[in-house]
């Protein structure tokens, strides 16, 4: 990927589909608003993106933008825009650690 952006949705625990855009290191995002941003090491393989999820931040999008930056084991970020998600009394957060991290 050469500076680019993907769609990207990425499944919770729950089966809940959660829909953002997935950059590499060579990408600029353009974030305004809150955000879910997760950082990833992501490869596609077997005609699917697979992803092994590292960490999760809902609480400065910047920051996270930052670390990422910063790291060199991190081959991506997946930012979920807040506004996307609807409210049905799921943990957002806790659904993805539970399917990415807790596995």
């Amino acid at each position: 990927m050469n500076n680019s952006e993907r769609n990207i949705s990425l499944v919770g625990k729950s089966g809940r589909e959660y829909y953002g855009k997935m950059y590499d290191k060579n990408s600029n995002s353009s974030l305004s608003g809150q955000a879910i941003v997760c950082l990833s090491n992501t490869r596609w393989e077997d005609n699917h993106w697979q992803h092994n999820i590292r960490d999760i931040y809902n609480d400065s999008s910047a920051h996270a933008i930052q670390h990422f930056n910063e790291r060199d084991d991190i081959s991506h970020l997946i930012l979920i825009p807040a506004d996307s998600l609807e409210p049905k009394g799921i943990d957002v957060i806790d659904d993805l650690r539970r399917q990415y991290i807790h596995k």
